[in-house]
Parts: C-alpha cells; sequence; structure tokens
C-alpha cells in the first residue's frame, strides 16, 4: 500500500484515462501539488473502451506530448467503417476526408488498458503520485476550513483537500455523495424498445475474420467483431465482441445473485458500447479542466475570498462540458436507435404497410450512395467539431 500524505491541492480519486489525464493537465498547468487515489491494488488489466479518436489525441498532445504516438503505435488503425444491413454491406465511413484537418485521421482501436498504462507511466515520469490500493468512503467539508474537503478513506485515514475530482468511474463515490445521478437528458421513455444494454468481452476465434472486422444490424439489435492487436496479448489474435441486449428477460438468464458478483467485480455498464464515446469524451473533460482548475487553486492558495469569482471558471468548463455531453449522447442514442429496428410491418390506417427496417436500410443506401454518411459520420465520430 503506497503511502497518502494528509493534505493536497487536489486529490483525484479514480486512477483511469480520465483520472490520469486531469493529472497530467493540472501538472501542465503549473499545479503540482496533486494525488491520484484508486481504490484497486493495481491498474485494472480488463479492458471496456477498445476506440480512440482523433479530438482525443489532439487534446492529449497539449498536455502530454508525445503520449498519442505512443497510444497510436500500439493499435490498429481503421480509416473506413462498414456494416452489413441484413442484405448487403453498406460503406458508412471514410476517415480521410479528416487528412489535412487532423495528424489523426483515423479510428484507433486498441485496449483502454494500453491507454491507461501510457498515461499511468507519463504520470510516473513527472513525479505525480498514484496511491493504491485507498478506497474513499465519504467526504465532508473540514470543521475549520470551508473551502477544505475532508476526504474519508476505508482504513481510516483522512486527507484534506482544496480540490477532489471524481473519475472513479460508474460506481464513484464521489459522484454519489454529490447526489449526480446517471439519468437521460431526454427522459425516460419506459415504451421505448431502443437498446440500452450491451455485452462486450474479448474473444479468440478458432478463425481470423475477413476484411479486418465485421459490424452488423439484425433484427433489433446489433453485433460487432473487431481484430485488436495481437502485441497487446502476447501475441494472440485476439477480438473484441460486442452485441446488444433486448429488453426483457433472455432465456436461460443466469441467478440474480451471479450476475450482482459480476456487477461487483467488473462494474458491469449500464449502457450499450458506443465507439469508445466515453473514455473520450472523460478525456477530452480532464485536459479541457486541468488549466481552469489550477488557475482556481492558485487563487484560493494566494487568499482570493471572492467565492463567485474564483467558482465561475469552473461553472463555465461545467457548462460548457455539459453541452458537448449532451451532443454525444444524443449521436449514440440515434446510432442505437437506427440499431435496434425490427424486421416486422407495420399497418397504419389499417392497409399502408410499413416495415421500418427496409425504410432504414433504403435511407441509409441513399446516403452512402450520395456520399454524405462516408462525409459526415467521421467528424461525428472523431469530435473534431465537438471537442
Amino acid at each position: 500500500m503506497s503511502p497518502l500524505p494528509s493534505r493536497t491541492d487536489v486529490l483525484i480519486v479514480g486512477a483511469g484515462p480520465a483520472g490520469l489525464t486531469a493529472a497530467l493537465s493540472l501538472h501542465n498547468s503549473g499545479c503540482k501539488d496533486i494525488v491520484v487515489v484508486d481504490s484497486a491494488l493495481a491498474a485494472d488489466s480488463t479492458s471496456r473502451a477498445i476506440a480512440t479518436h482523433a479530438a482525443t489525441f489532439e487534446a492529449l498532445d497539449r498536455v502530454a506530448p508525445g503520449c498519442a504516438d505512443q497510444i497510436v503505435a500500439r493499435g490498429n488503425k481503421s480509416s473506413a467503417g462498414r456494416v452489413w444491413d441484413g442484405y448487403n454491406f453498406i460503406k458508412f465511413a471514410n476517415f480521410d476526408v479528416l487528412k489535412g484537418h487532423t495528424k489523426y485521421p483515423f479510428i484507433l482501436f486498441t485496449p483502454q488498458t494500453v491507454v491507461e498504462r501510457i498515461l499511468g507511466d507519463r504520470a510516473q515520469e513527472e513525479g505525480i503520485q498514484v496511491c493504491r490500493p485507498h478506497k474513499v468512503v465519504n467526504l465532508a467539508p473540514n470543521a475549520d476550513d470551508s473551502n477544505i474537503t475532508d476526504v474519508f478513506f476505508e482504513d481510516g485515514r483522512v486527507v484534506q483537500a482544496r480540490c477532489v475530482v471524481g473519475a472513479d468511474g460508474t460506481k464513484s463515490i464521489v459522484r454519489t455523495i454529490a447526489g449526480i445521478s446517471y439519468s437521460d437528458p431526454d427522459g425516460e421513455d419506459p415504451t421505448s424498445e431502443d437498446l440500452k444494454l450491451g455485452v462486450i468481452a474479448d474473444v479468440k476465434l478458432d478463425a481470423p475474420v475477413p476484411d479486418g472486422g465485421i459490424m452488423a444490424f439484425h433484427h433489433g439489435t446489433f453485433f460487432l467483431c473487431i481484430p485488436l492487436p495481437p502485441a497487446c496479448f502476447a501475441g494472440a489474435q485476439v477480438y473484441r465482441i460486442a452485441y446488444g441486449v433486448p429488453l426483457g428477460t433472455p432465456p436461460h438468464a443466469p441467478p440474480r445473485e451471479y450476475l450482482q458478483t459480476l456487477d461487483d467485480a467488473f462494474g458491469l455498464g449500464a449502457h450499450p458500447p458506443t465507439g469508445g464515446q466515453g473514455m473520450n469524451l472523460g478525456i477530452r473533460d480532464a485536459v479541457f479542466l486541468g488549466p481552469v482548475l489550477a488557475a482556481h487553486v492558485a487563487r484560493a492558495a494566494a487568499g482570493d475570498a471572492d467565492r463567485a469569482a474564483l467558482d465561475a471558471p469552473l461553472q463555465a468548463w461545467a457548462a460548457n462540458r455539459h453541452e458537448t455531453a449532451l451532443k454525444v449522447i444524443r449521436l449514440a442514442k440515434a446510432g442505437l436507435a437506427r440499431a435496434s429496428i425490427k424486421d416486422e410491418t407495420t399497418w397504419y390506417l389499417g392497409f399502408v404497410p410499413v416495415n421500418w427496417l427496409k425504410l432504414r436500410n433504403f435511407m441509409l443506401w441513399i446516403m452512402t450512395s450520395t456520399g454524405i454518411m462516408p462525409r459526415l459520420v467521421p467528424w461525428q465520430l472523431s469530435g473534431l467539431k465537438n471537442p
């Protein structure tokens, strides 16, 4: 167990990609009194996201030069995207349209663990403390100074911090104590049949997958199979597979207790895979947070007592990142809505048949044959117009 200081300017809870990036961004902005804590004894060996996008690499270049190039060197570049619509393969993305606009005109497939390892190595080089395993259990204002937060740990230790950054994932204790919950920004619709859950796994296959991977829509769900870099798995060819889970209880479902054990151990996500947008957005949030929070800490340490003026830049950052997050969420929901369409015919007015799957496929054909979708999708996924 690595030692904890009794006091720090910024305590970052969570040593994943977002937490490590926040530490690097703060350090790059002149804030050196930083401590990162994580409840796990070692970095996670299981991977969630596998896709890293151009805007994320561009952001990392600002605060940790060279890290983006290291990540790229350990991944598989993809400059095109195809999907099987049930009848034909449709080329829905051509990342070559990004050439001339970014150093990274592609989507990169590499496990999140690789991204985390590279960022962690850089943090260590910069002298940033990453303390493990230390589990935060509570936060409270300091009794003597309301500008200081007491952070309580499971082993009874207490660290005083000017600022606390919650980067501790889907089961965030920081977010829970702050009363921030996950919710659909457009409101929950109990009648919606759109996909909301997904399963991911990294597997070995008996035969290679052709053409660098498969993405398919099938009767209200999707299937994805993407090859990952063999160097990340001791030379073995491993594939990331993902598929949507339809509404309702699946046949032969495992017992609830077994599923709860998995959830406790691995933090199963309550959302389907959506191109690594969560990790990418978290990294970019952290990059942009660094200079704002560093300035806040410096002014507070200098005795600036104007709380409204102190908090205004942070509030502006939060509003901007919230708007960006809403755009990403709606992009992901739109994609999942298209994947959720079933091959069923609905009769309107009793005599007008409409098959929404065939209508979707026809619209996809129009959008791809005219070149609109292959040009539009890379800009949407890359984040370059929504960093």
